[in-house]
């Protein structure tokens, strides 16, 4: 079972994700996502959707953290995680993404300072994640 490790920092998973549009032969784009147990649904930035040229497919509803519903857009996509070695650095990247799953995610209500894409529960059920002395290992 491919497996790879990546260290939590500031209480925070942040690792590289690739996001590609659904059915289009693009070439990959990398970006970083934080790992969030208590979203349900993978969510995007609007440069990601800016980036891959995303057309809205629905509105829907998203609880932030406050408690309040924001509206918010729709749009399929790939997301692929990494399967060998996450970066030691900011300048390097894993060696090798799993293709992952198709998903609707919801464009973010907010634009994040350090991450562009929300990995919520609806991509994260699918692997084996365990999260030990601060080492995060997420088996595919």
């Amino acid at each position: 079972m491919p497996t790879f490790v990546t260290a939590v920092d500031n209480n925070q998973i942040l690792l590289d994700v690739v996001v590609t549009p659904i059915g289009a032969d693009s070439e990959m784009h990398i970006y970083t996502g934080l790992l969030d147990t208590g979203a349900q649904r993978t969510g995007i930035s609007t440069k990601v959707v800016s980036d891959l040229g995303l057309a809205q497919v629905d509105v829907g509803r998203m609880q932030v953290a406050t408690g309040e519903f924001s509206e918010v857009a729709l749009y399929p996509v790939n997301v692929g995680v990494p399967v060998v070695s996450q970066r030691q650095s900011q300048e390097d990247r894993p060696d090798a993404f799993v293709s992952g799953k198709s998903l609707i995610v919801s464009g973010l209500p907010h634009e994040p300072w350090n991450f562009d894409v929300l990995l919520g529960m609806d991509l994260l059920s699918l692997y084996h994640i365990t999260i030990v002395n601060g080492q995060l290992a997420m088996s595919i």
